[in-house]
């Protein structure tokens, strides 16, 4: 059998010579390696620095061709790898935009030899019938032993394409992207290196099987509150789930899950949310005119409902959105008139009575989804039926400032 380094030495030869008679490899529809295109130098386009190790017959040169098949695919498509990341609703990201991970398959191994070993291993797990399923292709090492472990089986019984993608899979491994450990977990795809290789093999993301919306629409929206501790933006909706984020990507912190209200309420019966992050509670106002505070899952955890005041004139039905600024633990009410007021959590309008507040031009106070306050940084954030999100004071809550689109953001 040919070793490590003499094919490694042959393959960079063979390589090196199609770029001197400007005969390139590109990738076919089938996904197999054809002599098709004319390019430079597609030596480095093969990530030297690898070889396969310990394979049956004809696996070595499978391995081989999927592993070139995934340098060529990054490097000549790397733009549609991109669109389908950013398509794709992901867990575990390490706050990574889609650019950046695509980049992760183009990284150098760090060792001068990184291995690919075939051979047996627990690689199955059983169903609910008990029948063997595919539990991994295949096993990392180690980063640090630059091992990519294949299943025997796996390489053997599959393409060149689909043994690629599992090469990529493993590769997001190598770079630090973790997995939910249970295979069953509905969100077990949504991880990057799950979600790579649906992107590398299908040309397309797996899809989200989780709570809730995988897309953010503000017309479903309840309550939105920031914890100023950490600044987080908690979203609440109305069926019952609520994420965690920035201002511009909702989910981006925290995948939908689930958030439970005291019996005989509702989403419907919430005028407005808010968080007081330094005591780590989330307060939900009624139609009622009850308030509870709770964890943002759930929402009367911490104390028995109790009454809230609203100004002279006022109902809760008035109420167009809540706000804290835990900086001064002054709550804002927010009316459907136009007007604000500053109180407590049960007194409104306590500390100030109601004031004119102004919105951005060709913008109504019924427009309003949510209002959240980052007292540290003195910033008010307005939330709108259009997805889209201002920033300003609370009597001004747009300063002259491009409004931005809110986006799911994993």
């Amino acid at each position: 059998m040919t070793s490590c380094k003499t094919k490694l030495q042959s393959l960079s030869s063979a390589f090196y010579q199609s770029s001197l008679t400007k005969s390139a490899f590109t990738i076919g529809v089938a996904g197999t390696i054809l002599g098709l295109s004319t390019a430079p130098a597609f030596a480095d386009a093969m990530g030297l620095g690898w070889c396969v190790h310990n394979c049956g017959f004809g696996l070595e040169d499978k391995i081989t061709a999927a592993h070139v098949h995934l340098r060529l695919h990054v490097k000549l498509q790397k733009q549609s790898l991109i669109q389908c990341m950013d398509k794709a609703y992901l867990i575990e990201h390490k706050r990574h935009g889609p650019a950046k991970i695509v980049s992760f398959l183009s990284k150098r191994f760090e060792l001068p030899i990184a291995i690919f070993y075939v051979g047996m291993g627990n690689v199955f797990d059983k169903n609910s019938e008990g029948k063997p399923v595919m539990k991994a292709a295949t096993k990392w090492l180690g980063k640090k032993g630059g091992y990519i472990k294949f299943d025997h089986s796996f390489v053997d019984t599959n393409t060149t394409k689909r043994v690629a993608s599992k090469i990529a899979h493993a590769l997001m491994h190598y770079s630090g992207f973790k997995h939910i450990k249970d295979i069953h977990h509905p969100l077990h795809p949504n991880t990057v290196p799950a979600q790579i290789e649906a992107c590398i093999l299908k040309g397309s993301p797996n899809n989200y099987n989780g709570f809730g919306n995988d897309k953010y629409n503000s017309k479903d929206v309840v309550g939105i509150g920031i914890d100023g501790d950490n600044n987080h933006f908690f979203a609440w909706y109305k069926d019952g789930t609520v994420t965690a984020g920035s201002s511009t990507r909702i989910h981006n912190y925290r995948s939908p899950y689930k958030y439970s209200i005291r019996n005989g309420y509702s989403s419907s019966n919430i005028v407005g949310m808010a968080i007081d992050g330094d005591i780590n509670s989330s307060y939900a106002w009624f139609d009622n005119g009850i308030v509870t505070s709770g964890s943002t899952n759930d929402l009367s955890k911490h104390r028995a409902p109790y009454k809230y005041s609203l100004p002279k004139g006022y109902s809760p039905k008035d109420i167009v959105a809540m706000a804290l600024d835990d900086d001064d633990n002054h709550v804002y009410a927010f009316y459907k008139n136009g007007m604000v007021s500053s109180g407590t959590t049960n007194d409104l309008d306590k500390f100030r009575k109601p004031y004119e507040y102004k919105l951005p031009p060709g913008y109504s106070p019924s427009d309003i989804v949510g209002i959240a306050i980052d007292g540290n940084n003195n910033k008010v954030f307005s939330f709108y039926r259009n997805n889209k999100v201002s920033q300003g004071t609370t009597a001004n809550l747009y300063r002259d400032e491009a409004l931005r689109e809110v986006i799911t953001g994993r």
